[in-house]
């Protein structure tokens, strides 16, 4: 069995590393990242994966009011506007909200993770 040390370096004073506002930054970078993973893999199953559930989360939306994240994804999948994964539909959330299309409206206890807090709803 091998065993590596391995430390990770930040560059940041190790007084900053506790402040809330340095650790909501770098949860941000990491969210960021991990959408533009998330978005590359949709894209590369379908080039109009992000546009099509886009569009019909509008025509949702419009339909039905305030829902979650969760229930806007299964509509999708219902619909047919499916990925390898569902947090793939991050790109699509992150996409419409900076276009000024939807807003976040709140959290939701989330369904699929057993009721556990973390889903948000949408307008």
């Amino acid at each position: 069995m091998c065993e590596v040390n391995q430390q990770l370096a930040l560059d940041l004073a190790p007084a900053g590393i506790s402040r809330p506002a340095v650790l909501m930054d770098m949860a941000r970078l990491q969210a960021n990242v991990n959408i533009g993973r998330g978005a590359a893999k949709a894209c590369a199953i379908d080039p109009a994966f992000i546009d099509k559930a886009g569009v019909h989360i509008l025509r949702y939306l419009r339909t039905n009011g305030t829902s979650s994240g969760e229930m806007l994804t299964d509509s999708c999948k219902l619909a047919g506007i499916k990925s390898t994964d569902d947090r793939h539909f991050g790109a699509v959330f992150r996409s419409l909200i900076r276009l000024g299309l939807i807003r976040w409206a709140g959290d939701a206890r989330r369904v699929k993770g057993h009721a556990s807090r973390g889903g948000s709803l949408y307008q």
